[in-house]
């Protein structure tokens, strides 16, 4: 894995892998430094005036807002369904990475009171075309359905999807942490909490896809539902550039 450092008082402090990155990028600590064969993205969501520092694309319901931070949660983007039923509302990073790339992928989130029932559909994760396709056609993501009780892992292909629980259920106000990596060829990881690995081998998206990280809401009424948003960070290895 790739070292990303920190220049404090002259000193090189160093994270070895992702999840020391992302505890230290969680206490706004570090700066990640890509190299010629290793990507990184991330986005903390502070002050950032509602698209984040990486200027993501939105459509539909309300473009999004910084919120109060809380304890724990430095900057935190709330997104909006708005008042018209069955409308996606999306952000989406418009250029993105190919589905055959060593990515790791993290978001994380939370469903606040009054979001999280039978009316809210959410995802996030990479997928093709994600600014208007509900869902891609091609991607990784976590989901909730508007009928779902809990969470499931996607991985879809063509527009033929693979949904395995991650056993979990949808909690209002609860903060949830999935990790999606492409662990090789034939297999991607899901993670939630730091639950144990769920590994996915069908309908997985093949090279020359184009992934675009993305999170979505909608309604299914025309009561505005929510989700807020506290990171997504996204390395990617073994590049040949």
């Amino acid at each position: 894995m790739p070292a990303f450092t920190r220049q404090v008082d002259g000193e090189t402090i160093v994270a070895n892998d992702i999840n020391e990155l992302q505890v230290a990028l969680e206490n706004g600590n570090w700066v990640a430094a890509p190299t010629a064969t290793t990507s990184y993205l991330s986005d903390e969501f502070v002050g950032n005036g509602g698209v984040g520092s990486l200027q993501w694309q939105t459509n539909g319901g309300t473009t999004g807002a910084s919120s109060t931070a809380v304890a724990g949660h430095p900057g935190i983007l709330t997104r909006g369904s708005g008042a018209t039923a069955n409308t996606l509302c999306a952000h989406v990073l418009s250029s993105g990475f190919d589905a055959a790339d060593l990515f790791d992928l993290t978001f994380i989130f939370q469903m606040p009171t009054g979001s999280a029932g039978a009316d809210v559909q959410f995802r996030a994760g990479a997928g093709t075309n994600a600014l208007g396709a509900n869902p891609p056609g091609d991607g990784v993501f976590i989901e909730k359905l508007a009928a779902d009780t809990e969470w499931f892992f996607v991985t879809r292909n063509s527009s033929t999807s693979t949904r395995t629980t991650a056993g979990v259920t949808v909690t209002a106000q609860q903060w949830l942490n999935v990790r999606m990596r492409r662990i090789g060829a034939t297999s991607i990881g899901f993670t939630l909490n730091a639950g144990t690995e769920v590994v996915m081998t069908t309908n997985l998206p093949v090279v020359g896809k184009i992934l675009q990280p993305f999170f979505t809401i909608l309604g299914t009424t025309t009561t505005g539902r929510f989700a807020n948003i506290d990171l997504f960070a996204l390395t990617i290895t073994g590049l040949t550039r």
